[in-house]
């Protein structure tokens, strides 16, 4: 086990990821996250023994399962995007907070849903009012299976056809995507890109600065969940997030993010939104209010401890 936060001796990072931890995206949002815990726990912080955890291997028997210590051992589990709740692990930790669970209602009371939080490489950057900014609405992205509809739904509306004998994403990238990848006209002064690979065509810090400066992201799903570091990035810039259903978490679940049934709908939305400037402000607020209650590193770290104080009440 490796100490992985400088001046936190009690945060480890498990033996049994796949990476290392600096080639994690979460590496700064988790140092922020303990740096605030550590704050709001104060002496009691080091009462406990956390580990971090990154693999996509949902069965794993992490290393720190049989770590013998006399604290109480927590574990935060990342990358594993099946949305599989790990209860074969409850006994072994005092906590278990896993990103990209489905339910918050979990039958294993010391498991918990954990906050996805930003990509390292992408800058937090000044909120521009949201009127004021230049791109209408924003999405850079890889072409997956699980994009096809929101792909046709955009190049319909340009070319429209029967697009349903390319059903076929492999057909589709070869004959199709070389063609069309951009539809930055689908709306005014947008940016809408696919790409054939995640973090391509742009580099973080060009992507950091275009969500900051935009009123409109779209956020379909990935290539296994509908949640993504885009809906944390564009929640940060206060941008106003239309997405594919979420999962009714503690994260999401009563939040402004606008959640749509299919992408037809969406691009409506997105239509009357910017013909709707007021609204574009209120959602920008609610937008910022979530992030800094909810999502933020701080929320984030407000939210463990609440989960860890609920555990001392129910075990004393």
């Amino acid at each position: 086990m490796k100490k992985i936060i400088n001046g936190f001796n009690n945060v480890l990072f498990d033996d049994s990821s796949e990476y290392k931890f600096d080639q994690l995206h979460e590496t700064k949002f988790l140092s922020e996250v303990f740096t605030s815990l550590s704050q709001l726990m104060k002496d009691e912080f080091n009462d406990y023994l956390f580990f971090i955890l990154s693999s996509h291997d949902r069965n794993i028997i992490p290393s720190s399962a049989k770590f013998k210590t006399e604290k109480q051992k927590i574990i935060i589990v990342l990358s594993d995007e099946s949305g599989t709740v790990p209860e074969y692990l409850s006994p072994h930790y005092y906590a278990i907070f896993k990103a990209y669970m489905q339910p918050d209602k979990i039958l294993d009371n010391n498991i918990f849903n954990f906050s996805l939080g930003c990509v390292k490489s992408v800058p937090e950057l000044p909120i521009t009012p949201i009127n004021d900014r230049d791109y209408s609405v924003f999405f850079i992205g890889n072409l997956n299976n699980s994009r096809i509809k929101f792909y046709f739904s955009l190049i319909s509306t340009i070319i429209p056809c029967n697009w349903s004998f390319l059903n076929n994403l492999s057909r589709i990238k070869k004959l199709i995507l070389p063609i069309k990848s951009k539809f930055d006209n689908r709306f005014p002064n947008s940016y809408i890109r696919f790409t054939n690979g995640f973090m391509h065509g742009i580099t973080p810090i060009e992507y950091g600065q275009i969500i900051a400066n935009s009123k409109i992201v779209l956020c379909p799903k990935g290539f296994v969940s509908s949640e993504c570091f885009r809906h944390y990035e564009a929640m940060r810039a206060g941008c106003v997030i239309i997405s594919e259903k979420l999962p009714e978490t503690h994260f999401y679940q009563g939040s402004p993010i606008i959640q749509v049934n299919s992408w037809k709908e969406g691009l409506k939305r997105a239509t009357y939104l910017l013909n709707n400037p007021k609204e574009l402000e209120k959602l920008n607020k609610l937008t910022r209010d979530w992030w800094n209650e909810r999502c933020s590193e701080v929320a984030t770290a407000q939210y463990m401890q609440s989960c860890i104080y609920q555990l001392q009440a129910v075990k004393c």
